[in-house]
């Protein structure tokens, strides 16, 4: 396992990559955790692949603990995005019990938002 300059085991990394690149979706954790690679390529992958296509970055905020933002391409319909971001959160719920917000974004845009679901 890699660890972090601080030394803190919560910042310790298990993945030598500031990201990693799923069918063309860029995935990013703040402390490059593999468990939170793990679970959003799943959720990327699980989803239709004309879903995935609007998705530009997943994000998990590790700092805030299962906080995710979605960024999407330029013109992507407000509903498309939002059936984006309840796929994300079905398989997030599915997988890890739960998470602390979904961000679904375009942009400088805010489209929508999932609240905690624990």
């Amino acid at each position: 396992m890699i660890k972090s300059a601080t030394g803190n085991p919560d910042k310790w990394s298990g993945c030598p990559f500031p990201l990693i690149v799923v069918d063309g979706v860029i995935i990013v954790s703040r402390y490059n955790r593999i468990d939170e690679y793990r679970l959003m390529s799943q959720a990327v992958m699980e989803m239709p692949k004309l879903a995935r296509r609007w998705i530009v970055e997943v994000f998990c905020d590790t700092k805030a603990s299962a906080v995710y933002s979605l960024e999407m391409r330029e013109g992507v319909p407000v509903d498309v995005a939002q059936k984006i971001g309840n796929l994300f959160a079905a398989t997030v719920a599915r997988e890890d019990h739960g998470y602390n917000g979904i961000y679904v974004n375009c942009g400088r845009d805010h489209i929508c938002d999932f609240p905690a679901d624990w």
